[in-house]
């Protein structure tokens, strides 16, 4: 019983971070992974239906940013491991979250050019 009571505390700081606007953005994109990871498969897709808006926004936000970052350190010769783990770690995941749990609304063409967008980026 106290182990059930604390993971639901566990999964309320996640969404909790996820949802706090004044966060930056890659940090609420990882609490809403580690949300959805600790959850099952029909909760994960009501958390992520729920907060569609933000969860897009933040996905959308996180990736420009990464991208960007990526892109002025290929300019200036830099490291880039660090923006490359986020992508593969972060941001690759949560758009495959989207796009597996919410095939309605990306079938109403939800987000769909944003979405296309950052998929020919990636592949590009």
């Amino acid at each position: 019983k106290n182990m059930s009571k604390r993971k639901g505390t566990e999964h309320n700081v996640h969404l909790k971070k996820f949802l706090n606007h004044n966060s930056d953005c890659l940090k609420r994109l990882k609490s809403l992974r580690n949300e959805l990871d600790k959850v099952p498969v029909t909760e994960a897709k009501q958390i992520i239906n729920e907060y569609s808006s933000s969860v897009f926004y933040v996905l959308y936000t996180s990736f420009t940013s990464v991208e960007t970052t990526l892109n002025d350190r290929v300019q200036k010769g830099r490291n880039m491991q660090d923006q490359i783990k986020e992508m593969k770690e972060v941001i690759l995941p949560s758009l495959e979250r989207i796009v597996i749990l919410l095939p309605e609304l990306i079938h109403q063409k939800w987000q769909y050019n944003s979405i296309c967008l950052i998929v020919r980026k990636l592949l590009h």
